[in-house]
């Protein structure tokens, strides 16, 4: 059994495992993607390594979801990543998961292979005071868990998921503490509401619980220090304050336009390197499929 691609793209030097499927991705150059992994509409940067067993899937989001990030709206990212394809999109986020996780079960929903709330607490977050990563009346489910750094292009999202992953699945992970942020706090601490429709008392961003609404300077920073009594001290995993949960990014914040532009130019990338391929080897016209 061999890897399968659909509307993809593989530069020089990739290398895609055993069982895995590629489906409307860009792969970097020397870039290595382990056996039995799902990628969709993921762009690689060059040299990314995807280990075994991966579950990824990039969703572009909307202004307001930028905005809530401290992004300038217009103003694309200046990381050096060649083969990025944004589609027009103001921010983007990267969903992983391990294959196997189990996403919608309460008590027994998992984030790379361990329990949710175990992975949470890896990643920094303090789960006893819940609304750091779950809102009051939210289950503890994978699907509902705020964890997913939102990132100015497709690519920055990939590598701080695969970040993300990293830190989750690193034996005893460093458990940095988070100050809980209660629900009358977070209502007088003056951030900005961009969802004002029908009275709605939401978040940073349409559709999210009040409960998320914490400050940049609460979220914790992601690193391998371990020492829980200095977290300002720590390296920052992702410098992306915003984090969101696969709820929120595919019902609420998702751009589908920008989904739709970015397939388009890829599919543009894909056609334009079959027919050099084919010139390049002086293939003949009547033969071309």
């Amino acid at each position: 059994v061999g890897s399968c691609f659909l509307a993809s793209r593989v530069d020089r030097g990739a290398r895609v495992g055993t069982g895995s499927l590629v489906v409307h991705c860009d792969i970097g150059r020397q870039t290595v993607v382990g056996e039995g992994c799902l990628l969709h509409d993921v762009d690689l940067p060059h040299g990314t390594r995807v280990p075994p067993g991966t579950f990824l899937h990039c969703v572009p989001l909307g202004a307001a979801a930028a905005v809530a990030a401290g992004f300038e709206l217009g103003i694309e990212s200046q990381t050096n990543v060649s083969n990025d394809l944004n589609g027009g999109a103001h921010c983007w986020t990267c969903i992983v998961l391990s294959i196997d996780d189990e996403v919608k079960k309460p008590g027994h929903s998992t984030l790379g292979g361990v329990d949710v709330e175990l992975a949470a607490s890896r990643l920094g977050f303090d789960t006893a005071c819940g609304d750091a990563v779950w809102s009051e009346f939210e289950s503890h489910t994978t699907t509902l868990a705020r964890v997913f750094p939102v990132c100015a292009t497709s690519g920055e999202a990939v590598v701080a998921a695969l970040d993300l992953l990293a830190e989750i699945r690193r034996a005893g992970g460093g458990k940095v503490s988070v100050p809980c942020v209660s629900r009358q706090s977070s209502r007088s601490s003056g951030d900005t509401n961009l969802n004002t429709e029908n009275g709605a008392e939401d978040g940073p961003f349409p559709g999210s619980p009040r409960g998320n609404n914490v400050r940049s300077d609460r979220i914790p920073n992601f690193g391998t220090s371990t020492n829980t009594n200095t977290p300002e001290k720590q390296t920052p995993l992702t410098a992306a304050p915003l984090r969101v949960s696969i709820s929120e990014a595919l019902r609420v914040l998702a751009n589908h336009a920008a989904a739709v532009a970015r397939r388009d130019a890829l599919r543009g990338r894909v056609i334009g390197h079959a027919v050099s391929t084919l010139l390049a080897r002086d293939t003949a016209v009547q033969s071309w499929r």
